[in-house]
């Protein structure tokens, strides 16, 4: 049975082109959030885990994925597997083209 998780590398973003959901670890994946932005379609859902040990977020970053739908920045290991579950539900199904 193939898995519906595929874990991506950063030289390999484009690989989650027609996924669902991303969930992004952002220390690991800050200088890529860009590219992850633009690649990700209205509505998939974009969850960053952004622990606050590992610094902030920049405003100016942190505006750019505000002003996107279905994102959420989260700090918190147990906020993020609520956010996950809940991204699941409300982005699994991908609008109508009617």
């Amino acid at each position: 049975m193939k898995s519906n998780v595929v874990q991506i590398e950063k030289n390999s973003i484009k690989k989650a082109m027609g996924m669902t959901l991303f969930l992004v670890h952002w220390d690991s994946f800050e200088s890529q959030i860009e590219k992850i932005l633009e690649l990700k379609e209205d509505h998939v859902g974009l969850i960053i885990y952004a622990p606050q040990d590992e610094g902030k977020i920049n405003q100016a970053e942190f505006n750019k994925i505000a002003n996107e739908r279905n994102t959420i920045v989260v700090n918190l290991r147990g906020r993020l597997l609520n956010d996950i579950f809940i991204s699941m539900i409300t982005t699994g199904n991908p609008p109508s083209k009617y």
